[in-house]
């Protein structure tokens, strides 16, 4: 019985193993078919499945899509709208796997004619399409939020348009490649504007700059500065007109001052520089050479009222070796600091004075010779433009004075010789003999003590040849009060410990 059984299995296995091919075959003809699977794939509407995975349903002419459909890509997209001949023709809508969207017209498979494309990322354009490209009249936005309406040409801003940058700046004007280019106007957020030639987004060639402050450049450019020939007005009534380098003034220009000033010359990294002229609103007048926009080296400075600086300059002023005229007659040779007299010079007055020697700050200090046309001469310390200190002076009539000097005046300790071989030496009070001193006559008299008002005045002794000194208290000149020798020796040397002319 069981023998009988296993014969039986045995002979049904053969058909089981049939029908499971026959099924497998069939799943898997039915997974693999493509090309028509539905309707008239011919002439007339079907659906039709690709190789590759793609899928179209819609309507077919000549075995080719025709009509209006709907194309599944393999790679996730889907085309809905006009076909023709194969492509996609007339108005459609494409949507793109990741989000983006274009609705509008297609010719021969490209997208041709007026569309819409957004981005999933924010990006819109709104416009025409030739060959797959943004290509004619447009109107872009993106995520930025920049905005664009104008010309395109593969797919970038392109002839005549409007941009409003993400920043807030308003481009209106000529476009190439996607950068202002050409001729137009820019409408700065900080409300600047400039209206000219552009390249590649950059100002180049001539343009007119209005800044919001009201200054005002027109001129030429290039990368972006101003860079050529151009005039630049304030808005402080200031005027430059000349060369420009990396949007500074470098070359040759005329900067003129609304106070009336005005400089010709060389200019470098928008300082003066280089040999150029100054003029000054009061008539003064500079010429010579300039670095970083001071005055430097040899030049000329012409006053108003008609003095000559011929000579050296650094830092803006009159600085080294130099010669001033003064229409009044004076002249001055010598060395500057800072504008002034300073080191050694001599000035030489109309009135024929001559001073010779040391300066300090525009006045005779330090070392020095004074003469006068008249004779007089004096040879010595100054401060502060007058004799001070140790010094002498010879007049004219041959007296002599040599010693010291405070403030100009004959005031001091000095010895003065007249002309008749008479000599004093003691102290001097605007050249009056005042205080402590001796007079000593051609004949050998001599007379040590006071002086009062240029008179023997106090305690003194007189000594004539062959005479008894004569000494005590003295007035006007004559003895008052006669004491002994030796008590008024004790007495002017208590009184001036420091004068030893007690002796001579």
């Amino acid at each position: 019985m069981e023998l009988a059984m296993a014969k039986k299995n045995i002979q049904c296995y053969p058909l089981i193993r049939l029908l499971f091919i026959a099924c497998m075959m069939k799943v898997a003809l039915a997974q693999d078919k493509t090309g028509c699977i539905e309707g008239n794939c011919r002439d007339g509407v079907g659906t039709y499945l690709y190789d590759y995975g793609a899928k179209y349903n819609g309507e077919f002419k000549e075995g080719k899509k025709h009509g209006t459909g709907t194309y599944w890509f393999d790679n996730g997209d889907t085309y809905e709208g006009g076909y023709a001949n194969g492509l996609k023709n007339g108005s459609g809508i494409y949507i793109f796997k990741d989000g983006r969207k274009y609705v509008g017209m297609y010719k021969d498979g490209r997208r041709h004619g007026i569309g819409k494309f957004t981005d999933p990322d924010g990006r819109k354009y709104d416009g025409e399409y030739k060959n797959g490209k943004e290509d004619g009249q447009g109107e872009v936005a993106l995520p930025s939020g920049e905005t664009y309406s104008g010309g395109m040409q593969g797919g970038k801003y392109h002839g005549s348009g409007k941009c409003t940058f993400a920043n807030g700046d308003i481009f209106e004007g000529s476009f190439l490649s996607g950068f202002p280019h050409g001729e137009g106007t820019y409408n700065y957020a900080n409300g600047d504007t400039y209206t000219g030639e552009m390249e590649k987004n950059k100002k180049h060639g001539s343009g007119v700059y209005a800044f919001a402050n009201g200054d005002r450049y027109e001129g030429e450019y290039a990368g972006d500065t101003r860079h050529g020939t151009g005039s630049f007005l304030y808005t402080s009534g200031d005027r430059y007109e000349g060369e420009y380098a990396g949007d500074v003034r470098h070359g040759k220009g005329t900067f003129v001052f609304a106070s009336g000033d005005h400089y010709e010359g060389g200019f470098l990294g928008d300082e003066y520089h280089g040999m150029g002229k100054y003029f000054y609103a009061n008539g003064d007048q500079y010429s010579g050479r300039f670095e970083q926009g001071k005055k430097i080296g040899k030049g000329s400075l012409r006053y108003s009222d008609g003095a000559v600086y011929m000579g050296e300059f650094k830092n803006d002023n009159k600085h080294g070796q130099g010669t001033i005229f003064y229409p009044s007659g004076d002249k001055y040779v010598g060395q500057f600091q800072d504008g002034l007299y300073h080191g050694s010079g001599k000035l030489n007055y109309a009135n024929g004075n001559t001073y010779e020697g040391e300066f300090v700050e525009g006045l005779q200090n330090g070392q020095g010779t004074f003469t006068s046309p008249k004779g007089e001469q004096y040879e010595g310390e100054f401060k502060e433009g007058m004799y001070n200190g140790t010094g002498v002076i010879i007049f004219p009539n041959n007296d002599r004075y040599e010693g010291e000097f405070t403030a100009g005046k004959r005031t001091g300790f000095a010895t003065f010789t007249n002309s008749f071989d008479e000599k004093y030496t003691g102290q001097f009070v605007d050249a009056i003999r005042q205080g402590f001193g001796s007079y000593f006559w051609p004949g050998g008299d001599k007379y040590t003590g006071e002086w009062d008002n240029n008179m023997r005045n106090g305690y003194g002794i007189m000594i004539k040849e062959g005479q008894d000194p004569e000494s005590g208290m003295w007035f006007n000149g004559k003895l008052e009060k006669p004491e002994e020798n030796s008590a008024v020796i004790e007495k002017l040397k208590n009184k001036y410990p420091d004068i030893d002319l007690l002796d001579d």
